[in-house]
């Protein structure tokens, strides 16, 4: 119940037309401050942001500007397009950024979001500023990716 009433007390939710293809929900800070930095936490697949960063908002609430984003498909954010890319999600997510006026920002991507974070550092370098990835495969090489899963006992494809 103390982090619903963070959430109602520091964040605003939001909703943003992109096209008209598709809908972006986002948990906005409410009270935005110009010396503090902006910081878009990603979710992972299954998952909205607000239910996968709970626990991380009131810390974080008190020295970052917190927009955090359903995911296309996730939530209250949805689309006419059948793709479902990890590019199309980052080109989404910056433009419902571009249209809450940010311009700069850090990022911290979960699981598929580490995807997403990933994808929007590569492609709109001179927009983020730093990014966090975390539980993500992004970075594996192949034969790694074999390595963990035989020592976890998995059958390796």
């Amino acid at each position: 119940m103390r982090q619903e009433i963070c959430y109602t007390s520091c964040m605003s939710p939001c909703t943003i037309d992109l096209d008209d293809q598709a809908t972006m929900h986002f948990w906005v800070t409410k009270h935005s401050q110009i010396n503090r930095p902006n910081l878009v936490l990603i979710h992972g697949y299954g998952g909205v942001s607000r239910l996968q960063f709970l626990h991380q908002v009131r810390p974080l609430s008190k020295v970052f500007n917190l927009y955090m984003p359903d995911l296309l498909f996730f939530g209250d954010s949805h689309t006419k397009r059948t793709c479902q890319s990890d590019i199309l999600q980052a080109k989404c997510v910056r433009e419902g950024l571009k249209k809450l006026g940010i311009e700069k920002y850090n990022l911290v991507g979960l699981s598929y979001g580490g995807y997403v974070a990933y994808r929007m550092a590569e492609n709109y370098r001179e927009e983020v500023e730093k990014v966090v990835i975390l539980s993500c495969w992004i970075c594996y090489t192949e034969e790694q990716r074999k390595e963990f899963l035989k020592k976890l006992g998995r059958k390796i494809r």
